[in-house]
């Protein structure tokens, strides 16, 4: 009988010296080579996804927050709003990742009103965190205001 060389499963192959990658920082500390490695990853990720990619196309986006009393619930540590902002400055670092021509603008609904937090922009936007959270009421979002507010600024050529 032949006698095959013996080869590694595929899984056991890419855990070889990743001792080897990581690098510490002055302090001693790995977070930047971390940092460094998850976004290589997240831009391979992003450059092998060929799915509906339309380039140079613009859009314009309104992400509504929920500012009543309910998302002072602590369900999620510290509360629902905190949370919500840190996810939505994620949301909106992404977005501009991956459409760098758009367009995104952020409306908060408290008291039975929505209201413009920013306009449409095309640059990041700091989130105020106070201005969200300030005065919360305990009445539910009106998505007909929502959607007033929403379209009164996107170009009138894509209504």
């Amino acid at each position: 009988m032949d006698e095959e060389p013996e080869r590694t499963k595929r899984w056991e192959g890419g855990y070889e010296r990743t001792w080897e990658i990581l690098k510490e920082d002055e302090t001693g500390s790995l977070k930047a080579t971390i940092e460094d490695i998850l976004f290589k990853a997240k831009r391979k990720r992003v450059f092998e996804h060929h799915g509906q990619v339309r380039l140079g196309m613009m859009r314009h986006l309104y992400v509504v927050v929920d500012g009543s009393r309910t998302m002072e619930d602590q369900d999620l540590k510290p509360n629902r709003l905190t949370c919500t902002l840190k996810l939505l400055e994620y949301f909106v670092e992404e977005y501009f990742d991956q459409n760098p021509i758009s367009q995104i603008g952020i409306i908060v609904t408290k008291s039975k009103r929505a209201e413009k937090l920013t306009e449409l922009s095309d640059t990041c936007l700091d989130i105020q965190v106070e201005k969200c959270s300030s005065s919360s009421a305990a009445s539910p979002p009106v998505i007909h205001l929502i959607f007033t507010i929403s379209s009164r600024h996107i170009p009138c050529y894509l209504r």
